[in-house]
């Protein structure tokens, strides 16, 4: 997993805002670009498994948020060389239940189309999760949420 800086001091927050992008999206470097200065970027690699990337990141420290910016599919997504979705959860649930956040965005097409996948993810991490039923860009509109 490459880490990318986008500010040299860290606020003096215990909380923070941290995105994980799949390197599978198409032109995510433009993305990277377009985050808030004040985010951490960590580019999921796709030779490994990026909910254990994931995790292994946030080592259960609390953050604000995280946005995960993946391929997705109607109740799925692909995040490195693994897939989330109803069938695969029960896999990962140890692993989801140490992300600790307030706020779970997901950027994946069609993600949240049945609500069953965005239901569960809340149940185990107890955050706000937000995603899209439909395709996501241009207006990147997340339309279905959960808690919070």
């Amino acid at each position: 997993m490459k880490t990318i800086s986008l500010t040299p001091l860290r606020a003096l927050s215990t909380k923070r805002r941290l995105i994980f992008i799949d390197q599978n999206v198409s032109d995510y470097q433009t993305l990277i670009q377009g985050v808030l200065p004040d985010s951490e970027v960590y580019l999921l690699d796709v030779q490994q498994d990026g909910i254990s990337q994931i995790t292994a990141r946030l080592q259960g420290e609390p953050v604000d948020s995280i946005h995960l910016v993946a391929h997705g599919y109607p109740e799925g997504l692909v995040l490195g060389n693994s897939e989330l979705n109803l069938k695969t959860l029960s896999d990962y649930a140890s692993e989801i239940e140490q992300w600790t956040c307030d706020y779970l965005i997901i950027y994946g097409c069609q993600t949240g189309a049945q609500g069953q996948l965005i239901e569960r993810l809340q149940e185990l991490t107890g955050a706000a999760v937000a995603a899209s039923s439909s395709e996501i860009g241009p207006q990147w509109r997340l339309d279905v949420t959960r808690g919070g």
